[in-house]
């Protein structure tokens, strides 16, 4: 991470922190100065105005739709954008009050490392999604590489945590409980996390209803992983309704038996089986390894560097790099790039940038869309001059390479004419085109 980029994350982080402070000074909810109410009609995933009141916290992802956002906003709402890592930490989430109710607006959370929440039973925490299909949080790293949990739950204190209407993928545990007591989940979609979906560790009387555990563990793999541990010194844990579908171990870890419908130590976790999984038909997705293996066909959309825009030191060239798109390319020293893209529908599109490097360096430089956020692109040196396709993405190295990590959802552009910013990073970098693909079914909403 160069200095530039340290210095906005450390920016990032106090910001972060001093919208906690003022979460704790001022419990911020909705209501408060209130404009015109939402027309009648208007489908939005909030609840109604009385209960957005009750929260303490109202977080949006950075994929929230828009009318979400709007709709926010006409109630007087407050709200904190989630951008990256701990969402709150167990001493912050202490901090904020005896009573801590947090609202996750529908869009995608994504988890750099660690946990993304956790509590200590001192106070009664509420963590709500807009719905398991529509709240998703999950582990950037790729799936079953996480060590962290979505939610990390510890005793501490005797006061209830509830978590409901969730997703949650990629992680080491989606919910881990230890040593806690009458924690309910509800409503939650724990999927391909890498140990279980949920971990009962000394937890007792705990309530896990209308969950689905799917393909937690590595069910390729020898009955690896679980979907639901429940260790010697859980008892009395209750739930019904839940689906246990191809996980890595078809039973939990203190069941005495394969199918049995209870446990040891008197939990009763209902859960409907089902094993379909074949090992010689069936592949595990893992979305940010397909992310990163994606490539441009026929059917991409493609915009030459030549023919946009530029400042600074960058010239238009046809000099050491072969075989151009367009018979020509840019050279960009110092300054940046400017494409000017039109698409012919608003959505999620995948990105690849054609450029490379013909000095024998390494070559980094920073992208973004419509000014945006900055991600990373990257083209090293692969022993002779030649054209490479990048994703733009978040930092990542790779023994000693950067090889950044794009987003999964891939890269939201609006219908018409958007901005491609390619700004010198590590400079000195060739720029043949940029080739967009939109992704299907990932469309229409923001």
């Amino acid at each position: 991470m160069n200095p530039e980029q340290a210095e906005r994350k450390a920016d990032m982080k106090k910001e972060r922190m001093l919208i906690l402070i003022l979460l704790v000074c001022l419990l911020a909810g909705c209501g408060k100065d209130k404009s015109t109410a939402q027309e009648e009609g208007t489908e939005t995933s909030l609840p109604g105005e009385e209960a957005m009141e009750e929260y303490s916290m109202v977080i949006t992802a950075w994929d929230t739709p828009r009318q979400v956002l709007d709709e926010l906003k006409s109630r007087g709402c407050e709200y904190t954008e989630y951008y990256d890592g701990a969402l709150l930490l167990r001493e912050e989430t202490a901090a904020l009050g005896d009573v801590v109710s947090i609202y996750l607006c529908e869009g995608t959370y994504e988890v750099d490392s660690g946990d993304f929440i956790q509590a200590d039973c001192t106070n009664k925490v509420s963590i709500q999604g807009a719905g398991a299909d529509k709240t998703i949080i999950r582990a950037r790293s790729s799936v079953r590489q996480s060590r962290g949990s979505a939610v990390d739950i510890v005793g501490g204190g005797e006061k209830a945590v509830t978590v409901k209407d969730l997703t949650i993928i990629g992680f080491e545990y989606g919910v881990q409980i230890r040593n806690a007591q009458g924690v309910v989940l509800e409503n939650l979609v724990l999927e391909q996390n890498r140990n279980a979906g949920v971990r009962l560790a000394g937890a007792w009387e705990c309530q896990i209803s209308g969950c689905i555990f799917r393909e937690n563990g590595e069910p390729q793999k020898g009955d690896t992983g679980y979907g639901l541990i429940l260790d010697a010194e859980s008892f009395g844990n209750t739930g019904a309704g839940n689906g246990y579908l191809n996980n890595g171990n078809r039973n939990v870890v203190d069941r005495p038996a394969l199918w049995q419908s209870d446990t040891d130590n008197d939990n009763l976790i209902e859960l409907e089986k089902d094993y379909t999984l074949s090992l010689e038909a069936k592949e595990l997705k893992d979305p940010v390894i397909e992310a990163r293996n994606a490539r441009p066909d026929e059917n991409s959309l493609r915009f030459e560097a030549e023919e946009g825009g530029f400042y600074g030191a960058a010239e238009v060239s046809q000099g050491k790099m072969p075989e151009a798109s367009g018979g020509k390319y840019m050279f960009l020293a110092d300054g940046a790039l400017f494409f000017r893209v039109n698409v012919p529908e608003e959505g999620y599109y995948r990105v690849f940038v054609a450029g490379g490097s013909d000095d024998g360096n390494n070559k980094c430089d920073k992208f973004s869309i419509n000014g945006g956020q900055e991600y990373l692109t990257s083209f090293p040196w692969q022993g002779e001059a030649a054209w490479q396709l990048s994703q733009p993405g978040l930092e990542v190295w790779t023994n000693n390479v950067l090889t950044p990590e794009a987003p999964v959802e891939g890269f939201w552009f609006n219908e018409g004419e958007n901005m491609i910013t390619v700004t010198a990073n590590w400079g000195y970098c060739c720029y043949d085109c940029v080739y967009l693909d939109k992704i299907a079914g990932n469309g229409g909403t923001k």
